[in-house]
C-alpha cells in the first residue's frame, strides 16, 4: 500500500490554525484569538460583523460614477471602463415587482456604463491632447467611433432622454 507523503505530525501541524505557530500536541485548552467570535458588551453582534466585512472608504481608490433613478430606487455605480461595481437599492425597491426591479436595474445599469465610458473618453481625449496630438475631430472620430466610447455629450443626453421618457409625470 502506497504511503501518504505525510506524516502525522505533518498533517495535525497543517490543520493548526492558531496562528501562533504552535502544535495541537501543546494545545493549553485556550482557543485562538482569531476564533474569539464574542462581541464586547458595548456593541451589538450587527456591529461587530459590520465592523469585519464593511471596509473603511479608501481615499485613493479608483473613482465610481454612479446613476441614481429619479424615484431613488436603483443606483449603478461603475469603474471609469464603465464595469459595474455594485447596485444599490433603497427600500422603494420593495415597491415593484421582481420584472420591474430586474428591467430598470438594466435600465439604470446601462445609463451607468455609458456614464463611465463617457469618463474614459474624456480621460482618453485630455491623455492625447497632452501627448501633441492636436485634431480633435479626428481623436473624437477614434474614441467614438473607432473605440465605441460614449462622448460625455451623448451619455448625458441619453440620460435626459430615458429620464425624460420613463418619469413621465403622467405615468
Amino acid at each position: 500500500m502506497p504511503q501518504h507523503p505525510y506524516d502525522d505530525d505533518d498533517l495535525a501541524a497543517a490543520l493548526n490554525f492558531s496562528g501562533a505557530g504552535g502544535s495541537v500536541a501543546e494545545d493549553d485548552g485556550e482557543q485562538p484569538a482569531a476564533w474569539d467570535f464574542s462581541v464586547p458588551d458595548d456593541e451589538s453582534a450587527v456591529e461587530a460583523m459590520a465592523a469585519h466585512v464593511a471596509p473603511e472608504p479608501d481615499e485613493d481608490a479608483v473613482p465610481l460614477l454612479t446613476v441614481t433613478n429619479p424615484p431613488g430606487s436603483v443606483s449603478v455605480s461603475v469603474l471609469r471602463d464603465g464595469g459595474i461595481d455594485r447596485v444599490g437599492l433603497s427600500a422603494n425597491a420593495t415597491r415593484m415587482t421582481e420584472s420591474q426591479l430586474a428591467d430598470e436595474i438594466l435600465v439604470i445599469a446601462q445609463l451607468a456604463r455609458q456614464k463611465g465610458q463617457a469618463a474614459q473618453h474624456t480621460f482618453l481625449l485630455d491623455a492625447l491632447r497632452q501627448a501633441g496630438e492636436t485634431d480633435t475631430a479626428a481623436l473624437r472620430d477614434l474614441l467614438e467611433d473607432g473605440m465605441n466610447l460614449s462622448s460625455p455629450e451623448r451619455a448625458e443626453a441619453t440620460q435626459a432622454q430615458v429620464f425624460a421618457n420613463r418619469y413621465r409625470a403622467d405615468r
